[in-house]
């Protein structure tokens, strides 16, 4: 039995959950004739639920885009990855005029979706549907009038796109991707938003395979390699022109840096295992775990841009470390160094690293040589995004501390103990954590009553948590910058909002197999017993009733926000984004 029909015939437990349910046969014959799974070695892939044709089916759905129709947008996040199968597409690097309209279309449209839903509830079906449309159109029908965003609608989706493509190519930064291309591959398997825009040139089909099947796709090492050099050769070329630090730099050294560029990873993406394992240990075993990337007074030879996860920033002191900052997705460690050394004339000067760069859990990170830093890099650095000499070095030229207080760097002070605290905690990873005043909150419990409220008598956060000083850090979903409880998810049911980056879970498609709860570093996903649901669902052993993964979703559904907050009497609850340090800083001088 061939691949295509094993998986056509198989009622596997994928099939019943495919990313498209209606892809025909004959659509996966066609996709495996084209590069790059014509080129896969078939035998990687046994035959059943892990053949290849039964990925395509599960995890993959075709799409066919019209010249000008924009496939994914620059700052949106995407749980795909797309392969173009026939016609091309331009990715386009600069912000676009239009996406302030587009926000605000977007913005309108999820306010009438709650509103409407509302009033109507969830079963007005296809009235529901036929109303949005008609307001989406008719909100669209203005900011068209720029001629650079349109809305093209059929009764199975809308469709944004650019009314005059070539005007917005020929004054943008762009790079085309053909037939056999990929794009969208590093925000899908990263799961955080894209650097970039994709809109269709011409007529154009593509693949869009969800990060789960990406996942599994890439065990194959021809399919690997290729996408590796894909990337390479596109994809990182994109990257780097994107990244204010290369904002100036000409195409030609974009292009040398490409090619000279290490691509290094560090750590399991599933980190949160790692961290099970070793949260109850004590500082100094943490650190010494954690893969040294560089070290503090080595030679200062090289730049390290980290494309995601996170790495610590700090230095020795006595037989540890302490933790002063903690380095995201874009930031980049080595600059100062470089950028101080680089206005020296003599090597003999030359300071080395001031502090040690560690990988926290899973860092993927762009490493670039001094060498080609001072040729293709500095010299197109505007003043202001570079950093100020190092007027007060730590250590000097030999690596050897400066002065007695050589292990505190200056004005870091009273920031270490909270910095050691987020770190620790892995609180970094939160984009929406809900931080408790202690000195303000009374107890009352209106925030874990309007929950329930809100929530069919069921509260989705618990109001405990780790605490620093009068801040309480509750266990409440943060939808994480890295929400590695979606990594295991074998339906897709749990999965983050495009335009929101809200994590929530698809009822209907959860079969409560707890994947997603365990994954969880925080424990903010519990298995809640529900009246209603599919077959397919786990049954709890006590009454035989489905369960669900649950957690916060934000109160997507309420035009007002999350419920917890608007119903704190005392203002003493926030939802903060901790991965955002100066907001965090300027929040808590707020408190």
């Amino acid at each position: 039995m061939s691949q295509t029909s094993d998986a056509a015939t198989s009622e596997t437990f994928g099939n019943r959950f495919a990313f498209d349910p209606q892809m025909a046969s004959v659509d996966l014959d066609s996709i495996l004739n084209y590069p790059p799974f014509s080129d896969i070695d078939a035998t990687r892939f046994p035959n059943g639920t892990n053949s290849i044709a039964t990925i395509l089916r599960q995890d993959c759905r075709l799409r066919t885009y019209r010249p000008g129709d924009v496939l994914i947008r620059k700052g949106e996040y995407s749980n795909s990855a797309y392969i173009v199968l026939r016609g091309g597409v331009q990715i386009i690097l600069d912000d676009l005029e239009f996406n302030a309209d587009a926000n605000e279309a977007g913005q309108f449209w999820s306010l009438w979706q709650r509103l409407v839903a509302s009033v109507a509830g969830p079963s007005a079906g296809n009235a529901l549907r036929r109303i949005n449309r008609s307001a989406r159109q008719t909100h669209l029908a203005g900011k068209a009038a720029d001629g650079k965003l349109g809305l093209r609608d059929d009764d199975t989706r809308a469709q944004t796109y650019l009314q005059d493509i070539d005007a917005v190519v020929r004054g943008s930064r762009s790079e085309p991707i053909t037939a056999g291309g990929i794009f969208g591959e590093m925000a899908a398997m990263t799961r955080s938003a894209n650097d970039y825009t994709a809109v269709a040139l011409e007529s154009t089909t593509v693949l869009e395979v969800r990060w789960q099947g990406l996942r599994q796709l890439r065990r194959d090492l021809g399919f690997r390699t290729a996408l590796d050099q894909r990337y390479r050769e596109t994809g990182l070329q994109s990257w780097l022109h994107s990244h204010p630090l290369l904002e100036y730099c000409p195409s030609e050294s974009i292009a040398t840096i490409a090619q000279r560029a290490e691509l290094l990873s560090f750590g399991e993406r599933e980190w949160f295992v790692q961290y099970n394992r070793t949260k109850q240990a004590d500082l100094s075993s943490k650190i010494a775990s954690e893969p040294l990337i560089c070290s503090e007074g080595e030679h200062a030879n090289t730049l390290c841009i980290i494309r995601s996860g996170f790495g610590r920033l700090s230095y020795q002191f006595g037989h540890s470390h302490r933790t002063i900052a903690y380095l995201a997705k874009g930031q980049s460690f080595g600059l100062a160094e470089l950028a101080h050394n680089a206005r020296l004339p003599n090597i003999n000067q030359y300071l080395p690293f001031q502090y040690s760069l560690r990988a926290l859990g899973y860092l993927d990170l762009i490493r670039i040589d001094r060498e080609t830093v001072r040729e293709h890099i500095l010299p197109y650095c505007r003043d202001d995004s570079l950093p100020a000499s190092i007027d007060r070095p730590r250590l000097d030229r030999f690596g050897t501390p400066v002065d007695d207080e050589k292990s505190v760097p200056p004005d870091n002070l009273r920031e270490e103990p909270l910095m050691e605290f987020l770190v620790e905690s892995r609180l970094i990873n939160a984009a929406q954590a809900m931080v408790i005043n202690t000195d303000r909150c009374t107890r009352c419990d209106d925030c874990v009553r309007a929950c329930a409220t809100a929530h069919q008598g069921v509260s989705r956060f618990s109001r405990t948590g780790p605490t620093f000083e009068n801040f309480q850090f509750t266990e409440s979903c943060m939808h994480c910058i890295d929400p590695v409880c979606m990594i295991g998810c074998p339906t897709g049911a749990i999965r983050r909002d495009q335009e929101t980056g809200i994590v929530s879970i698809n009822a209907p498609t959860c079969i409560g197999c707890r994947t997603c709860a365990d994954s969880c570093p925080y424990n903010n996903i519990v298995m809640e017993v529900v009246n209603q649901g599919s077959p397919a669902r786990g049954l709890s052993s006590d009454n035989e009733l489905p369960i669900v993964a649950s957690k916060c979703d934000l109160c997507q559904n309420l035009a007002a926000g999350p419920a917890c907050v608007a119903a704190c009497p005392h203002e003493a609850l926030e939802r903060v984004d901790l991965s955002n340090t100066q907001s965090l800083k300027a929040w808590l001088a707020e408190q």
